[in-house]
Order: structure tokens, then sequence, then C-alpha cells
């Protein structure tokens, strides 16, 4: 059940996972899940003792996934909102007023990387790691990417 959502944030380029919750059951309460989370992952769950192969498979394909770097033809500027929701095809939020054609891809980035470590070298805005980008797209209509927080361009 979980393996088809793992599968499409691979896809959507996500190659780390956390574990939201682990709940703390006491023994006493004998082999029942008490949790809030709608996929409790903790020792007291029916599957826990056949989770291992789904566990390990999550744990290679991060790995495999940590090992390149993204290829994206964007990099879209949102603001920093944590827990910003990103889209999936062209839209990179709920709320953008721009969107990409379809083939595009494209990374959200923050307004450190923006402001501290993006550079512009042969037409490209580049990151120290490596990481290119032809375009960055500021949406303006966006409350969280106002342009006082774009106060220098990439050099």
């Amino acid at each position: 059940m979980l393996k088809p959502f793992a599968d499409a944030a691979f896809c959507d380029g996500v190659n780390h996972f956390i574990w939201h919750t682990f709940t703390a059951s006491p023994r006493s309460w004998g082999n029942r899940a008490a949790s809030i989370s709608r996929h409790p992952h903790q020792p007291n769950v029916t599957w826990f003792p056949q989770a291992g192969p789904f566990v390990s498979y999550l744990g290679r394909c991060q790995f495999m996934l940590r090992q390149g770097l993204f290829v994206s033809d964007v990099c879209a500027y949102i603001g920093d909102k944590p827990y910003q929701h990103w889209g999936r095809g062209t839209n990179w939020s709920g709320r953008a007023t721009l969107s990409l054609p379809k083939g595009y891809a494209y990374d959200l980035i923050s307004t450190e990387v923006l402001l501290d470590r993006m550079a512009a070298k042969d037409g490209d805005l580049v990151l120290p790691d490596g990481m290119r980008y032809r375009l960055l797209v500021v949406d303006l209509e966006d409350e969280q990417a106002r342009p006082p927080r774009c106060g220098r361009s990439p050099s």
C-alpha cells in the first residue's frame, strides 16, 4: 500500500525519506498500535515483521538516487515558507500563477541558495555542488516570493 506512494515520490525527485512518526507503545498494551498516523511505523503493527524487505527497498532507492545530480531546466524561487508544497507536473505550488510547458523539469530553491550559493557561469545558474539551471523563475504574484527577498542576483 505504501510502495506506490514511495515510487511516485522517487519519480518526483525525493531521495531521502524521514519516518514522521515512530509511536512508542508499552509492552503492557499488547500487540496493538496506538497512533494518530494513518500508516504508523512501529513494532506493534501487524505488518512490522514483514517490513524489512520494503524498508531495504526504500534504502536502496534512496542510495541510488543520491549518486547523481537532478537534471532540471528551471529553478523556481518560492520563498522560505516551511513545509512548502511542491506540485507535480508543470506547477511548483498550489498558488503558482506561472507554469512550465510539458517536458520541462524544475527544482525549488530557498533564499539562502539564491542569495548566498548561486552564481552565473557560461549563461547558466550554477551551484557549488554542480547543479546547473538555464532559467530562474520568480512568480511575482506569489506572496511568499516577494522581490525584496531577491535583493542580489547571482553574479
